[in-house]
């Protein structure tokens, strides 16, 4: 199943704001919230804590988010989740839309790939994120392949293999911009 708090058809555009979305399960892709394909949401002010997605190679502990959306993901407090890959955040290649990560307080997530975040989108504006304290084998704040990163503060992330603050996948070509790392 996906979205163990909240699951996002396809072609919607809700806004989710000023929430509790606390310990749901999903076996798949996002324990806090899913969003399908090609649905533009507005995810802010939120306390997304203790989900998780418990199934082999799930994504997205407290939110995940399709190819094709363009999301705005704000002021949340994005804490304790767990996932295969993205344990705060998961969204997978926006193709041609992308969301934006902005104002958010991304803390002690945990996963194998990304603990914070992980994306790989065209060019995901990641900016002004506070991401500490968050785990993984690879990218303990962040993986990203070709993201905008800007004025982020990531501290205190741990690896026990590549990048405990920022892991760039093969090929990537990010840019990261006044952040403190």
């Amino acid at each position: 199943n996906t979205g163990g708090g909240i699951n996002m058809s396809d072609f919607c555009d809700p806004t989710v704001t000023g929430n509790l979305i606390d310990s749901n399960i999903a076996d798949s892709t996002g324990g806090g919230i899913h969003v399908r394909e090609y649905s533009d949401p507005e995810i802010h002010e939120n306390t997304i804590t203790n989900n998780q997605v418990v199934g082999l190679y799930g994504d997205g502990g407290g939110i995940a988010g399709a190819s094709g959306c363009a999301a705005m993901i704000l002021n949340n407090t994005i804490d304790g989740n767990f996932a295969y890959s993205g344990g705060g955040i998961w969204w997978s290649d926006g193709s041609w839309y992308d969301p934006t990560i902005e104002i958010n307080t991304i803390t002690n997530n945990s996963a194998t790939i990304g603990g914070g975040i992980w994306t790989e989108g065209v060019a995901t504006p990641i900016r002004n994120n506070y991401i500490a304290n968050n785990a993984a084998s690879s990218g303990g704040g962040a993986y990203i392949r070709n993201e905008i990163m800007i004025g982020n503060v990531i501290l205190q992330n741990s690896t026990s293999g590549s990048g405990a603050g920022i892991y760039i996948a093969p090929h990537g070509s990010p840019s990261i911009e006044d952040c403190l790392i």
